[in-house]
């Protein structure tokens, strides 16, 4: 059918019944994957080395599985988790470890007189 519609691109029942039939096959495959993955994993009994080279083999060569190239500015300079992973690695580190200090800097502020509003309404 693929080859009919190529040849035909202008015959629209053709290509609906080409796009219908694709459709349908795609589908089939990935209810197939699905059931037999399912029922692998199944047999795994809960061995946690088994479950995931299970799930390692059912994604392999998948194009979301793929590391995508990260291009990151430090400081006017461009690095790459391929060519600099580990300057990267430190600098995400960095950055989300300070995060959270400059963040408590700015919202907490606590005085005394918002703590006596406080204290007074606590039964004893």
């Amino acid at each position: 059918l693929h080859a009919q519609s190529r040849k035909k691109p202008y015959d629209l029942h053709l290509k609906e019944k080409f796009k219908k039939y694709r459709n349908y096959l795609n589908s089939a495959i990935k209810k197939a994957k699905f059931d037999f993955y399912g029922d692998k994993i199944k047999k795994c009994n809960n061995d946690p080395k088994l479950i995931w080279k299970t799930i390692k083999e059912a994604t392999q060569g998948h194009p979301n599985t793929k590391i995508k190239t990260l291009h990151i500015d430090i400081n006017n300079t461009i690095y790459t988790n391929k060519t600099h992973p580990l300057k990267i690695a430190d600098h995400f580190n960095e950055f989300f470890a300070n995060i959270t200090s400059k963040n408590a800097n700015n919202y907490i502020n606590t005085t005394e007189s918002s703590v006596d509003n406080i204290v007074p309404s606590l039964p004893l």
